[in-house]
């Protein structure tokens, strides 16, 4: 048998020790400075104007489905698409935000959603978003899955938990949609232990996504 993941971190126990430092030496634990210079440093690798730094992956999601409904982009009963493999959290917080879940096929080769399952689902259903999950490091043809979006006036989200780093002939994986979440779980190819990311270019969805993270609260 193979393990699936040996040890949290790499340099296990230089890292541990770092990170006891940290929270012995650090004036405040959350939403400090560490916090925000963590956000511009991964949205200047992932290429994105703004980064928004959550407990979860799949807290982003669902911040993401919410931010989108206080700017008035989604509304309740909306059809938003989502790949068939998938995980929990990407689906539901489709059906908490009172969206209609609507599901799409997926590839064997790619185990992603293509293209061409978004405009055979997209003859019967109106969709309104799209939320794809770039699944195990792997992606659709993110760049005509983009292009049919733009056609149909659909919203295009990336769940790329799974597929950071990630990079095609177009672009990086993270980089096709209005928007793009991101995991730091300790299984994942980069970890906070905890932790995950909204990256946009959306000045206003990106004000909306620090208002729904401080639950209402905007800063001064």
């Amino acid at each position: 048998m193979i393990p699936l993941m040996k040890d949290a971190f790499l340099n296990e126990e230089e890292t541990k020790e770092a990170l006891a430092r940290f929270i012995r030496e650090t004036p405040k634990l959350s939403m400090d400075r560490t916090c925000r210079e963590f956000e511009e440093t991964f949205a200047r690798y992932q290429g994105r104007q703004d980064a928004i730094l959550f407990n979860s992956g799949g807290s982003a999601n669902l911040a993401l489905l919410q931010a989108l409904k206080n700017l008035g982009r989604l509304r309740d009963g909306d059809h938003v698409g989502f790949s068939s493999l998938t995980w929990s959290t990407n689906t539901m917080p489709i059906i908490q935000m009172g969206l209609h879940p609507v599901a799409l096929d997926c590839d064997l080769r790619t185990l992603n959603t293509m293209s061409h399952h978004l405009e055979e689902r997209c003859r019967d259903v109106k969709l309104k978003a799209f939320f794809v999950t770039n699944v195990l490091g792997l992606t659709g043809d993110l760049d005509h899955i983009r292009d049919l979006c733009d056609q149909q006036g659909i919203i295009l989200l990336e769940d790329n938990c799974e597929s950071l780093g990630t990079e095609l002939p177009a672009g990086k994986a993270g980089n096709f949609s209005l928007a793009a979440s991101f995991s730091f779980f300790v299984a994942h190819h980069m970890s906070t232990i905890e932790g995950g990311m909204i990256c946009t270019d959306d000045q206003d969805l990106g004000e909306m996504l620090r208002i729904v993270r401080a639950n209402g609260w905007t800063a001064i």
